[in-house]
């Protein structure tokens, strides 16, 4: 969950979420990519009580629509920060 400038945001798990969700949606429209492309997500919660916080935040970027798998696990962190996001995206060759 860093911002622009490359700090950590500072926050709780929603803030964090949602700037880590951006990170990740900026970095997959670069690639030419969008959410709807996205067939994996791994997600590690440095306290899973934030689970229900962080899918409410997921859920704005990812629709039942268009839901790829996820697994969420925790992981003690080695910053103050809460979570941390990677993707698998796939695109049909053309």
């Amino acid at each position: 969950p860093k911002n622009a400038e490359g700090e950590f945001v500072v926050g709780g798990i929603a803030e964090q979420a949602k700037q880590a969700l951006d990170n990740l949606m900026k970095t997959l429209k670069e690639a030419g990519y969008g959410p709807e492309n996205v067939i994996k997500v791994n997600v590690w919660l440095d306290d899973p009580r934030d689970f229900a916080i962080f899918n409410r935040v997921y859920s704005r970027y990812f629709t039942l629509e268009h839901a790829p798998a996820r697994v969420t696990v925790q992981a003690h962190m080695m910053n103050d920060f809460k979570v941390e996001i990677d993707c698998v995206a796939w695109k049909a060759p053309r």
